[in-house]
């Protein structure tokens, strides 16, 4: 395999032959972490590694990696964990939303607590 990150990136596309996915997957993890200078590289080159295991099918193999290599990695800082995290707290917000309007509340009072628009709220469905 080639030592540039870039192209080791990419070999995630190709067929990684006997060689266990998970351990092609941490060692591209590691030498992100150890060849790459700066977190905004990191971010990048990381962001990438998401983008190609997705096509590979690969993403859970690349989650349990990234929760072994954290002290290092922030996941919280990962903007696809953070877009995930927004939608959860979104989705719980529009249910609470829900509940609050079949209780016959007020959409001023329901946009208040749960930060949803008022477009959003007059929108649910009783």
């Amino acid at each position: 395999m080639s030592d540039r990150i870039e192209q080791k990136l990419l070999a995630i596309l190709g067929n990684p032959g006997i060689e266990d996915p998970k351990q092609i997957l941490k060692q591209i993890v590691m030498d992100i972490k150890n060849q790459t200078t700066g977190e905004l590289l990191q971010d990048k080159h990381i962001y990438q590694l998401h983008v190609l295991v997705q096509l590979r099918n690969l993403e859970d193999q690349l989650d349990e990696i990234m929760v072994s290599v954290n002290e290092f990695f922030n996941i919280e800082k990962d903007p696809i964990y953070i877009r995930g995290e927004k939608k959860g707290f979104h989705k719980k917000a529009l249910g609470i939303a829900l509940e609050l309007k079949k209780k016959g509340m007020d959409n001023a009072f329901i946009k208040e607590v749960t930060k949803l628009s008022a477009e959003e709220i007059e929108s649910l469905e009783l």
